[in-house]
């Protein structure tokens, strides 16, 4: 298993995040193309993307960081299939080696549903076990959206 760490993707690995993203976020948030979604990214400040793969080059997660109004933002993504096997921590703790706070919005509740249907299911308990506090007076709510903001800040600082 490796990370990769970089400030731009090929053209595979833009159609490989494309559908991550569109797979495990909700569909109120979906982009309908690679090139919707390489506007959005390309609109974020000091972006680097980490790019979990397996051994068998198979892509299991990204994770990207950027800054926002000065702070440190970032999103991580896994496939169904790689979650709950400790990748999602493993790419945490790489972000973390890089940045003194990370900030994120996470989405409090169960009722989005997913592209397939489901049901998006909140990673808010990834984040508390990992150290992550609850910012509540901090919300974006949008007709796409409601999520509140989290942060994590290095106690070695």
């Amino acid at each position: 298993m490796k990370i990769v760490r970089k400030t731009a993707l090929s053209e595979t690995e833009k159609e490989l995040v494309w559908l991550l993203w569109n797979e495990v976020y909700p569909i109120t948030i979906r982009h309908d193309s690679v090139d919707d979604l390489e506007s959005y990214l390309n609109a974020l400040i000091e972006l680097e993307h980490y790019l979990l793969y397996e051994d068998s080059g198979q892509l299991l997660a990204w994770a990207f960081t950027f800054i926002r109004e000065e702070e440190n933002w970032f999103a991580i993504l896994l496939f169904p299939q790689a979650q709950k096997q400790g990748h999602g921590s493993k790419l945490l703790k790489e972000l973390q080696k890089n940045a003194n706070t990370l900030n994120g919005w996470v989405i409090e509740h169960n009722d989005y549903l997913k592209q397939n249907g489901e049901n998006y299911l909140s990673p808010m308990p990834f984040y508390l076990k990992n150290n992550f506090v609850i910012c509540n007076d901090i919300r974006i709510n949008t007709d796409k959206i409601s999520a509140v903001k989290i942060e994590w800040t290095n106690n070695n600082l």
